[in-house]
């Protein structure tokens, strides 16, 4: 989840699931509520997960999380790269598989429901309110961009639901920005977040670092 200068952004779906029944609660409780990646559109599995490390940066710091949630024969690592102000946020997923297998994930971001949210482009979106801004840029170290879609308020079906959160008097229509790597043996990328162009530019330098590149390679 992610706020800035007083501005919710990022929020997570669920919050009320307890009260809420059929569809709505079997989507409140299911990983596309969160803001997960999703590998092939498998529901991650129970499975461990630990503190991998962490490095700092110039004006920076990186943390990386490795997990076994989508199963025995691939790695997962999901990655923050956080600034000391707070301004920008990338998130990375990594999986590693089989050398010669297909892998596709689907990275998803639940954007607050008084939010604006629309797509400037191919590989952009840009969030608003009021005068705040939030930039949302995919970012692919490994892998090729395999798309970059906006949802709200889906419903056409039980099974379909997406684009909304939990509201006190049930699920609201809400912004939900997914954005799809896909490669062989492994596929890595993420979003990059941040509250205007020079945040953007400071996150996609550090990015290319040799520094933040060995700890993304560890």
């Amino acid at each position: 989840m992610l706020a800035a200068d007083g501005v919710r952004w990022i929020v997570e779906a669920g919050g009320s699931e307890s009260l809420e029944t059929g569809p709505a609660r079997h989507y409140l409780v299911s990983a596309r509520a969160h803001n997960v990646a999703l590998l092939d559109g498998r529901e991650p599995a129970a499975g461990p997960a630990w503190n991998a490390g962490s490095v700092r940066l110039d004006g920076a710091a990186a943390h990386r999380i490795e997990t076994r949630l989508h199963g025995p024969d691939v790695a997962h690592a999901r990655l923050f790269l956080l600034l000391d102000d707070l301004d920008g946020i990338a998130v990375i997923d990594r999986f590693r598989g089989p050398a010669s297998a297909a892998l596709a994930f689907e990275g998803l971001l639940h954007l607050a429901p008084e939010a604006i949210v629309a797509l400037s482009g191919p590989r952009r979106a840009l969030a608003q309110q009021g005068a705040r801004r939030l930039n949302l840029v995919p970012w692919i170290a490994e892998g090729r961009a395999a798309g970059l879609t906006l949802v709200n308020g889906r419903n056409e079906h039980p099974g379909a639901l997406q684009g909304f959160v939990a509201g006190p008097r049930g699920l609201v229509p809400a912004s939900t920005l997914a954005y799809a790597v896909a490669g062989r043996g492994t596929v890595c990328g993420g979003m990059l977040i941040a509250t205007d162009l020079a945040v953007e530019e400071r996150l996609t330098r550090l990015l290319a670092g040799e520094a933040f590149g060995a700890f993304l390679a560890g």
